[in-house]
């Protein structure tokens, strides 16, 4: 996580200031400064520590008491800073710098977001969306205390958001040490506390708390877009664990009429859909998810599967489904995704599924995948039986010469096997050999 994605042909920016914010007094920084400098002309940390000695004396490094909330030292850098932008970014987060946007494309009533990314697992994830990229100003900007918030100063100034966000990565979810009570002493906190504290209780299973969170942030009238969304998704998802499935669906139903291009609602309705056994509905929805996938989501506190993992999952569906072409088409997707670095389990699945379809060339091509580095000698028992089902499944299909090659070369070299000698056989009068049927015949008699 602690690196810098850097494209080869990046011009250096000098037309913004980058600030760390490290809230940590014990451990070193772990973002990578030095392909920071690279990139940005002016970095600053700042930080409740003294400097570190693995610093570029390129870096400015400020201090600052701990007790001081984040939103004042965000302000502060932001009326301070030489530069007519600023872009913060907290200790331990990644920035890919190929999707930078262009000064030319920054307006003062068009901000572009950051889109915070956390991999849950091998392949799941969820992102958030904050605002980290502002201009100079001489007034403050944030609200609220340790969870900067924006949302006052751009729905008071009509400040647009631009639908193409500046990408983070880190591994934990953003402000995750924040204390509840401290942000609800301030008059202006962020709205954004809501989604936290409702996702703290949804994580913990308690489903009522945590709807009565989501609930008292759609109450509030000031919201940007991806915070709404983020409320409304996150009170269907309590509904489906609680079992009240229609209110689910229908709040998932409306958050998708409201923006198409998010994620969550069409998982709540997949796995609703499933739970249910209403297959054909469920790979639907599932598509439609996939679709969006490719071009992401603008809602806060979003979750989402992996492009792989939908693909096998679609798979299933359509097997479940009946319609097995489809399911063909989308694990032949992944495995070439994969670039056929799978199980061998899943290729002869790809296997029988080609065969079952009629689909002669696809079969001929996963079956050489499975079968070719061990033909003609160095078949064990277990795939000598496979092969000769599979073959056996090829001849049901009436696919008789492809079977003739492969019981051809393996009766040349294991002639006192008698089922490579019957099968071959049946290949040879299947396809018009009968004079060297005949022959195989006399030969053993």
């Amino acid at each position: 996580m602690s690196h810098l994605n850097i494209v080869s042909n990046s011009n250096v920016i000098d037309w913004l200031e980058i600030v760390i914010f490290s809230d940590d007094t014990g451990k070193a920084l772990n973002i990578k400064t030095e392909n920071l400098c690279q990139v940005f002309t002016d970095v600053t940390v700042i930080s409740p520590c003294e400097r570190l000695k693995n610093i570029p004396s390129s870096i400015r490094w400020e201090t600052y008491d701990k007790n001081e909330g984040r939103a004042g030292l965000w302000n502060k850098k932001v009326m301070d800073s030489e530069k007519p932008w600023v872009l913060f970014l907290e200790n331990g987060e990644d920035i890919d710098i190929s999707d930078f946007p262009n000064k030319e494309l920054l307006k003062a009533n068009q901000w572009v977001p950051a889109l915070i990314i956390q991999a849950t697992g091998a392949e799941t994830y969820k992102q958030y969306y904050q605002t980290r990229l502002v201009p100079k100003s001489d007034k403050p900007i944030f609200g609220g205390k340790n969870i900067p918030d924006a949302t006052g100063h751009i729905l008071e100034n009509n400040i647009g958001l631009s639908p193409v966000p500046i990408k983070l990565r880190r591994g934990s979810e953003p402000m995750s040490n924040t204390d509840p009570d401290d942000e609800l002493s301030v008059q202006n906190f962020a709205p954004q506390l809501y989604l936290m504290s409702g996702n703290r209780y949804y994580e913990e299973r308690k489903y009522v708390f945590a709807a009565a969170q989501y609930r008292r942030l759609l109450k509030m009238e000031n919201l940007l877009p991806y915070d709404r969304l983020a409320a409304i998704n996150g009170l269907a998802g309590c509904y489906v664990e609680m079992y009240k499935w229609e209110k689910a669906i229908e709040l998932a139903e409306g958050s998708i009429e409201m923006e198409p291009m998010q994620f969550l609602p069409y998982l709540i309705q997949f796995r609703v859909y499933q739970l249910n056994k209403l297959w054909d509905k469920s790979l639907l929805v599932l598509e439609k998810y996939f679709d969006v996938l490719k071009v992401g989501s603008r809602a806060n506190y979003d979750k989402y599967i992996s492009s792989n993992e939908t693909l096998l999952k679609l798979g299933k569906l359509a097997i479940n489904s009946g319609v097995r072409d489809k399911a063909l088409r989308y694990y032949e997707r992944y495995y070439r995704i994969k670039k056929g670095n799978v199980e061998p389990s899943f290729l002869e699945m790809l296997l029988v599924l080609s065969i079952e379809l009629c689909d002669y060339e696809k079969s001929v091509y996963f079956f050489k995948e499975i079968f070719d580095e061990f033909i003609p000698d160095n078949l064990t028992e277990d795939l000598k039986n496979k092969l000769n089902d599979y073959l056996s499944m090829f001849m049901v299909n009436g696919w008789y010469d492809y079977p003739f090659e492969v019981y051809d070369q393996l009766y040349e070299q294991e002639s006192e096997n008698g089922e490579y000698r019957r099968r071959l056989i049946v290949t040879l009068t299947k396809t018009n050999r009968i004079d060297k049927a005949r022959k195989l015949i006399a030969s053993n008699l």
